[in-house]
């Protein structure tokens, strides 16, 4: 019992000094951020049903997030709804380069995977790409060429 009892404290000063941290980091800061987005439908990434809410984001990073932030903004952006999410992971792509096709050498800004929320993607899951050459590809090539039989 002694112990239960100590790790309840434990995690409540743990707590508060997170909470602490992170209401020293906003005033800090002050009220003026570079981008407020505001009335979004937030999906967090977690598994938990979206929320509405607000997003401050100041220096490239979220300071806050919570419903009627009072933030004194560079740039608002009304959300109307719209959901806001960290970026998607495409696990299973086809963008390698080939004879027919450039793959992301003809597309480096990749804005047909950008514009749909798409920030990471993960290649060569289908089969072993044999058409990568270049700089710095001798690694990926002695590591494909352990593979085969």
């Amino acid at each position: 019992m002694k112990g239960n009892a100590v790790r309840i404290i434990s995690r409540q000063l743990t707590a508060l000094l997170i909470l602490t941290l992170a209401a020293a980091t906003v005033f800090a800061q002050g009220n003026q951020v570079d981008l407020l987005i505001q009335n979004a439908r937030v999906v967090d990434g977690t598994g938990s049903p979206w929320f509405r809410s607000d997003v401050a984001i100041n220096d490239g990073r979220i300071v806050d997030i919570g419903v009627d932030l009072n933030f004194d903004a560079s740039q608002t952006i009304d959300a109307a709804g719209r959901v806001v999410a960290p970026g998607f992971i495409d696990v299973h792509t086809h963008v390698e380069s080939s004879a027919s096709q450039e793959g992301l050498q003809g597309l480096p800004r990749a804005d047909n995977y950008v514009l749909d929320g798409v920030t990471t993607i993960v290649t060569g899951t289908a089969a072993v790409p044999k058409s990568i050459s270049g700089p710095g590809t001798g690694v990926f090539q002695d590591w494909v060429s352990m593979l085969r039989p």
